[in-house]
Parts: structure tokens; C-alpha cells; sequence
């Protein structure tokens, strides 16, 4: 034991910080070899530097000699902000602790959880936001709880770590109490639509869809059409973007026009201005998205008659830039189910006949010459006809 005290002294922090882990296992199954093992623990902690030591010894205390443990933290709750994220992790897991086992204790603890959300170890304030959720319920906490975790997937690189931490928003929607404070934070909750991973996108707008408001609808809708004009540009070389790229702009392009859709028949207000801004993908390579707005056109004909005369101009506009059969075929059922003024019919017809081009009629053939030898009236006849 003498031996193992000394090492407590030692100059590197390798063995003083194993050491620590020594005294900790043999007070837990021989404590009467070191009675006062939390004492030495508890001065070695108030003159250690390096945090991996501190650590440990903060570790030891913790399950020995609770009590010491909070005493050490509240004499150094201040300082908690420059501590090392290895140290912070195990803080913030005694002050869940005692304050699930002590509710009294929370307003003891609380500013420290609220620091650590400022921490620069992604690690640490996602642990500290899912601590301060479970120990208040104050609408303040449960909206910085919840900053800390947009702020966390907007800034992580990893497309896992995104999913994690999205999940943990889309858990807290559960709670009413939570939906209304994050029904707030719609527009901050957007900020994910970033990521390139699609997964992330469908989830993040899934979670918005649930959480919209007619409070922030105009605002949200603002922001998708944004989204969709960047899936339709080019690269920053000015050139077409890979296949990979563009699968992905697609896809992500019909995830935008399914939920702005989904926006337009839970508030009508918006669609006057979103309608004609969708009419514009209906020449889009991407077939299913094309279709997606040709479906949300015909609903739209059907459910709002003040926006008929402007959705028919556009499709009309529109009309020679759909590449895709299947989407023709069905922009002619609206075109021919509410056309009714003779004005409308007309610039119908004119649009069919501008993409079909030159029609080979009869005026046309009859400008050439007929064969000397054809005597018969017949085929004058024919061709008049």
C-alpha cells in the first residue's frame, strides 16, 4: 500500500492516473487496506492537472464518497467550462444522478448543466441537453436543450450521428409541453436541410410537417421553395451535375414538392404562390417528381377554383418543356377538363400545334406536282378533299 500511495506523487500522469484506478478497486474489495482512501483521493483531486488523473479520481469519489464528490464540484462549478470533456462527461452524469435521486438538488446544479451546453465537446452537450430535458420542464431549459441539439446536427459532419440526435427532437415531440416549444424552433429545425444526406432531409422535414403552424407556414414554405431552386442549378463550374448528384437532387426535389404539396392543403394561403413556382419542374428529368406535381396540380384545379385561370396559364407555359409521356398524357386531361372559354380552347390549340410542329395536310401536298400520266379526276378529288 505504501507503494501504491507513492505513485499517487509520481511525474508521470500515466502512473498517477493508474494509481487512482489501484486505490479505487481496493477500497471497493478491501477497504480496510486503505480506510481513508476517499480522503487521499479527495486531496490528490484538489492538486491535480492533468485531466485524465482527475478524472478517475472524480470517478472513485463518485461511487465511495458521493458526498465528497459534490462538495469537490461545488467548490469548482465555475471552472467546469475549461475542464476537459472527459471530466465534464462524468459531471454532468453525477448531477443526473443526484438530482433524479434529490429533486432539492436541482437548483444547486442546474447553471452548471446549462454551461455545459456551451461546451466545445460535441459529446458533452448532447449529454448535458438530454440531462437538462429529464431534470426541468421550464420552457427556457427545454428551448436551449433543444438549440443545443439543431446546433449539434447542423454542425456534425457524421450522417449517424445527425440520425441520433434527430431522433432525440422527434422523441421529444411526444411530450405536448415539448411540441409547443418546438413548434418555435420550425425554422432553426429547417437549418438541417444542409446535409446532403437524404435520410437526414426526409426525417428533418417528416419532423417539420409535424410541428408547422399556420404561425410560421409562410415562413416555411419560403424557405422550401428556396430548396428547390438550388436542386434545379448547376455546378459551380457551370457544368451538369454527375448522375449520382443529380438521382439525389431529384429525389430530394420530390421530397420538397410532396411536402410543400402536403402544406398548400393544410393551409390554402399558400398556394397562390407556390403553384406556380411548381408548374416550373414539370420538365423535370426525373419522372416521379414531375408527377408529383402534376398530381398536386390536379388537386389543386379541383379544390381551388380562384387559382384555376393562373395554374392553366402555367401548364400552358409549361407544356413544351415536359419530356416524359406519361406526364403529357395526363397535363392534357386537366388542359382538356377545364378549358371551357372559347379563349382557353384556343391557346390549347395553338400549344399542340407549336410542338407538333409542321403537320403534313393537305394544303401542303397539293403544292406539288401530279404525275403527267394520272388522267383520272380521282386523286384531284382526294386531294381537295
Amino acid at each position: 500500500m505504501p507503494t501504491i500511495r507513492s505513485c499517487l506523487e509520481h511525474r508521470h500522469s500515466y502512473v498517477r492516473r493508474n494509481a487512482v484506478l489501484a486505490i479505487f478497486t481496493i477500497y471497493k474489495n478491501f477497504d480496510f487496506l486503505i480506510p481513508d482512501g476517499p480522503e487521499v483521493i479527495d486531496n490528490f483531486l484538489d492538486g491535480e492537472q492533468d485531466m485524465s488523473c482527475k478524472r478517475n479520481a472524480f470517478m472513485m469519489l463518485i461511487h465511495a464518497d458521493q458526498d465528497r464528490a459534490l462538495t469537490y464540484l461545488s467548490s469548482c462549478i465555475e471552472q467546469v467550462q475549461n475542464f476537459g470533456d472527459i471530466l465534464q462527461l462524468v459531471i454532468v452524469e453525477l448531477i443526473y444522478k443526484v438530482c433524479l435521486a434529490n429533486p432539492n438538488e436541482r437548483s444547486r446544479f442546474i447553471r452548471c448543466i446549462y454551461n455545459l451546453l456551451n461546451s466545445t465537446s460535441p459529446s458533452v452537450r448532447y449529454e448535458a441537453a438530454g440531462t437538462l430535458i429529464t431534470l426541468s420542464t421550464v420552457p427556457t431549459a427545454v428551448k436551449a436543450a433543444a438549440s443545443c441539439y439543431i446546433d449539434l446536427i447542423v454542425k456534425e459532419s457524421d450522417n449517424n450521428v445527425k440520425l441520433i440526435v434527430l431522433d432525440r427532437l422527434i422523441a421529444m415531440k411526444g411530450s405536448p409541453a415539448h411540441e409547443k416549444i418546438l413548434q418555435e424552433l420550425v425554422m432553426d429545425i429547417l437549418r438541417v436541410l444542409s446535409s446532403p444526406d437524404l435520410e437526414v432531409r426526409r426525417k428533418t422535414l417528416s419532423l417539420a410537417m409535424d410541428l408547422i403552424s399556420s404561425r410560421n407556414i409562410v415562413e416555411m414554405v419560403l424557405t422550401l421553395k428556396k430548396e428547390i431552386t438550388k436542386t434545379g442549378g448547376m455546378s459551380a463550374e457551370n457544368k451538369e451535375p454527375s448522375k449520382g448528384v443529380e438521382d439525389d437532387n431529384g429525389k430530394y426535389r420530390q421530397l420538397l414538392v410532396r411536402t410543400i404539396h402536403t402544406c398548400c392543403i393544410k393551409f390554402p394561403d399558400v398556394a397562390s404562390t407556390t403553384i406556380p413556382l411548381l408548374m416550373e419542374f414539370l420538365g423535370d428529368n426525373n419522372e416521379l417528381a414531375a408527377m408529383d406535381v402534376l398530381v398536386f396540380t390536379r388537386e389543386a384545379m379541383a379544390r381551388f377554383e380562384s387559382l384555376r385561370p393562373v395554374i392553366l396559364e402555367k401548364l400552358l407555359q409549361s407544356f413544351s418543356m415536359i419530356k416524359s409521356a406519361k406526364i403529357h398524357r395526363a397535363a392534357f386531361w386537366i388542359l382538356g377538363e377545364y378549358c371551357t372559354t372559347p379563349a382557353d380552347i384556343q391557346a390549347v390549340m395553338n400549344e399542340v400545334r407549336q410542338s407538333l410542329g409542321e403537320i403534313p395536310i393537305v394544303e401542303d401536298e397539293m403544292k406539288i406536282k401530279l404525275p403527267s400520266e394520272i388522267s383520272s379526276p380521282l386523286p384531284h378529288k382526294i386531294l381537295s378533299y
